[in-house]
């Protein structure tokens, strides 16, 4: 007999108790004396625990005992349920079997009695068929000839010879004969055809060449006038290119001597207003001139973008595309290229940083009579 524990859940172990020692001057101490009933007897207290703990363990063990040959007897009795379940189903198989091969040969005899009964069948109606067909051919011969003869179908050997040897042969001739004469007007037809077209021919490459020739009289006529409108063109070209350059050089010596010569040199520059070359015509004020002034600078930035970039479809392809696949990209929010500058939803912020950027309290410029009627 063996003593197992049984299977509690493990919890930490009490830790000691350890009291404080007090100090010596409290200290007391007490006389305890033999036959005193409150005094604690060992022995005799740790005998019902004991007894409890002891009958314990011989319960437990008992337990298991009984719950081990239960375990046992189960097996056995599985083992014996599973042996004889085996014998009835190897049984059951091997009747199983006996009927399956009982079953097979019966179809396979009815299978046999059956092509026999379809073997004397055909037989008996083959010999049903010859001896009809011998009974009905029996004179065949002699009553097809009488009934060839009755209908006129058995002529004389000289009419068959000339209906199937001299009659074809006499159609044969016939039809060569008639073969040979339209050959010959074809043959004809065709000699006459050819001489036809190669007098055309002939007479058409003349006509091509006449034609070519006047053609060529023509051309050489027209393309001395050309040259001659071209030379007087070229002429004309050249009057008008010095009459510009001897304007542009005329105009650059009165800007020079008008505003270049009296200009002075200021620095810095920044601090000195842009306006028009001619300062809008304002007396004693200092200023830096420039063609169109300040809007004018902005306009040849912008010429210079379209200019510099014209295919708009292939350079804002991307743009467009990134846009329709994702409007909310942050990289869409500030221009990649200088064209996508010019674009509605970045050139009003663009304009209006290059204003703030020029740092001056005001723009200045003149409107003329049109301009200030328009506004």
């Amino acid at each position: 007999m063996g003593i197992a524990t049984e299977f509690y859940l493990d919890r930490p172990p009490v830790p000691l108790f350890q009291p404080k020692m007090p100090a010596k001057e409290n200290c007391k101490s007490t006389q305890i004396f033999d036959a005193d009933a409150e005094l604690f007897d060992f022995d005799e207290e740790v005998e019902p625990m004991l007894n409890v703990l002891c009958l314990k363990t011989l319960e437990q063990a008992r337990m298991e005992v009984l719950e081990e040959t239960e375990l046992a007897i189960m097996k056995f009795q599985k083992k014996e349920y599973e042996e004889v379940r085996n014998a009835e189903l190897i049984e059951a198989q091997r009747f199983e079997a006996a009927e399956a091969r009982v079953k097979s040969e019966k179809e396979r005899r009815s299978n046999q009695q059956k092509a026999r009964k379809q073997q004397r069948k055909n037989a008996h109606q083959k010999h049903v068929a010859r001896v009809v067909s011998k009974k009905y051919l029996i004179g065949l011969k002699d009553r097809a000839i009488s009934s060839l003869a009755s209908m006129s179908m058995l002529h004389p050997k000289i009419e068959c010879d000339l209906h199937e040897d001299v009659l074809p042969w006499l159609m044969d001739q016939k039809e060569k004969f008639t073969e040979d004469a339209e050959s010959a007007e074809k043959m004809a037809s065709v000699l006459i055809n050819q001489g036809i077209l190669q007098r055309r021919k002939a007479h058409a490459k003349t006509l091509k060449a006449r034609q070519d020739r006047i053609k060529a009289a023509a051309a050489d006529k027209a393309t001395a006038g050309v040259r001659q409108q071209e030379r007087r063109l070229e002429r004309k070209a050249a009057r008008e290119k010095r009459a510009k350059d001897e304007a542009k050089a005329q105009m650059k010596g009165e800007v020079r001597r008008l505003l270049i010569e009296k200009g002075s040199c200021v620095t810095p520059v920044a601090q000195i207003e842009l306006l028009e070359i001619h300062g809008c015509y304002e007396r004693g004020k200092q200023f830096m001139g420039a063609l169109g002034g300040q809007l004018q600078q902005l306009y040849y930035v912008v010429n210079a973008i379209f200019k510099l970039f014209p295919n708009d479809d292939l350079l804002l392809k991307d743009y467009y595309t990134k846009l329709a696949e994702d409007p909310k990209n942050d990289a869409l929010k500030n221009p990649s290229q200088p064209r996508e500058l010019l674009l509605e939803n970045f050139w009003l912020p663009w304009i209006m940083t290059a204003i703030k950027e020029l740092k001056c309290d005001h723009m200045q410029f003149l409107i003329p009579p049109k301009l200030e009627a328009l506004i």
